[in-house]
């Protein structure tokens, strides 16, 4: 086994949120010297789990590559949501972003491309497959000026947050975070949900009952229910009127590890 190249895999390993986690089972089974293996651990919630699937292998040489990364969603009374995220130079989404994605909402990234620099937001399409048989990953490109998320959420009456607040709900929302934020209008303020979805030039809002709400022929109304806008909070109504809004998905629980 090669020393560099074991901490090289655990370097990468950690970038992904897994730090500590695979150092013992990696060791052994580089040592056993098999041409590819698998490494797998579970983060188990209340009423979901997570299940990465690691899969390493030797490409033909030496050395041992962290080629891709099988998560699967498992929430209770639904069918789970598998899929396959492959890295680049050993680097990938991270364990919340990988959640986030499979939750159906869109994570940032930016690197650099034949000399420049790219920005753009990924998420996952279920209805349909690439090449590999894997779910088609929908790209957004922020050069195209169709979705700047400083702006959208600057369009948003969110009560006064210092800088370090700020940072984080930005950082946040390009995780692919549902974000808890306060709205206010005029004396009314109200704790409200929002998620960046740039596929749609825009920043989706839910109410604290996590209720989708459209704006259908000049009224609010829930998506889903026959309660029209007049039901509506003050603040959700404000909020909401000039924007097209698109379901999320649930909130981040406290999860155990468990590695196989």
């Amino acid at each position: 086994m090669e020393l560099k190249n074991y901490q090289y895999l655990t370097d990468s390993l950690t970038k992904l949120g897994f730090e500590g986690v695979f150092d013992k089972p990696l060791k052994a089974a580089m040592e056993l010297g098999k041409p590819d293996f698998v490494l797998k651990a579970n983060l188990e919630g209340k009423d979901e789990a997570m299940l990465f699937a690691f899969k390493f292998a030797q490409n033909g040489g030496e050395y041992y590559f962290l080629n891709n990364v099988a998560a699967t969603l498992t929430k209770k009374g639904q069918e789970p949501l598998t899929h396959d995220f492959f890295l680049y130079k050993q680097q990938g989404y991270n364990i919340q972003q990988m959640k986030n994605m499979l939750e159906g909402r869109s994570v940032y990234a930016e690197f650099r491309k034949d000399g420049r620099d790219v920005q753009l937001w990924r998420r996952i399409d279920f209805t349909a497959k690439d090449e590999r048989d894997n779910n088609l990953v929908r790209t957004t490109y922020n050069n195209n000026n169709k979705f700047n998320l400083t702006e959208e959420v600057g369009k948003l009456p969110v009560q006064n947050m210092n800088a370090a607040e700020k940072d984080a709900l930005m950082q946040a929302l390009k995780n692919g975070e549902r974000a808890v934020v306060t709205l206010k209008q005029g004396a009314n303020k109200e704790r409200m949900f929002i998620e960046a979805t740039p596929h749609l030039g825009t920043i989706s809002v839910y109410n604290a009952e996590g209720q989708k709400v459209s704006l259908s022929n000049n009224q609010l109304k829930i998506v889903g229910d026959t309660t029209q806008g007049k039901n509506l909070p003050d603040t959700t109504k404000q909020i909401i009127a000039s924007q097209g809004q698109e379901p999320g998905q649930g909130q981040q629980q406290q999860r155990s590890r468990k590695v196989s």
